[in-house]
């Protein structure tokens, strides 16, 4: 048995997890410092890690408001 609303709390956790992951990569790769002093890999990954975050918050806004739909109201 699963309880939606529990699902749809935990997944709005994880959501805000993620945002704040991508602000994080964001701030990371629009700081010129950052790109003209790391290691081309450094920046690499941090692009590679930025592109994960924002293809897994796609899915986790779907999968909640798909989840969100089944919920009844009260």
């Amino acid at each position: 048995y699963l309880d939606l609303r529990e699902e749809v709390a935990r997944i709005e956790k994880q959501i805000g997890k993620t945002e704040k992951e991508i602000e994080g990569a964001e701030k990371a790769l629009s700081n010129e410092n950052f790109i003209a002093r790391a290691p081309a890999d450094k920046v690499e990954e941090k692009r590679s890690q930025l592109a994960v975050a924002q293809e897994r918050l796609t899915k986790l806004v779907a999968t909640r408001d798909e989840l969100a739909a089944l919920t009844p109201a009260d």
